[in-house]
């Protein structure tokens, strides 16, 4: 429930709360997901269709600014011409120099988190290389422990705790 409104669950608890949506399988089991009203500015898609869609871009990442110059775009999808595009740009993911806030100055010093960037000491971009797209759900991916292990941005201790859970 999210806001008092059924969202995601077994589909027949899903249907007895007047939600109707689109059934697919987490951890061997069916369950239902209802997406709500969403935007009318937003086509609407389904799970099946976003999972073949973010599949074929992360097999073909190292050519897909190539495919979507020729038109092509993601999930046997041709681009429409002139047709709005949508894309997110996140600011400060990684340290480039360009981040999208003011650089107001402090006791003469610029602020912000990479104010004091190098950018002629930046790393050299590497190639995109095709990426496999993740498990829908924790209970489907037979690598997550493992993959948790190797996190970087998880302190040992935590790491050590997460081992009653999710055995390794």
């Amino acid at each position: 429930m999210i806001d008092g409104r059924p969202v995601v669950g077994e589909p027949s608890l899903m249907a007895s709360l007047g939600a109707a949506g689109e059934t697919l399988t987490v951890g061997g089991k069916p369950r239902m997901i209802d997406y709500g009203p969403g935007d009318p500015k937003v086509p609407s898609a389904i799970f099946a269709d976003a999972q073949v869609s973010m599949t074929d871009a992360l097999r073909r990442l190292p050519h897909l600014l190539e495919d979507e110059a020729a038109g092509r775009g993601v999930g046997q999808r041709a681009l429409a011409a002139g047709a709005p595009q949508w894309r997110l740009a996140l600011d400060e993911q990684l340290p480039t120099g360009f981040a999208l806030r003011p650089r107001l100055l402090l006791a003469g010093q610029p602020t912000g988190p990479d104010a004091l960037f190098d950018r002629s000491a930046a790393a050299p971009a590497q190639p995109l290389e095709p990426l496999p797209l993740d498990p829908v759900s924790v209970a489907d991916d037979a690598n997550y422990a493992k993959t948790l292990q190797t996190q970087g941005n998880l302190r040992p201790a935590i790491k050590e705790g997460l081992k009653a859970f999710y055995l390794v």
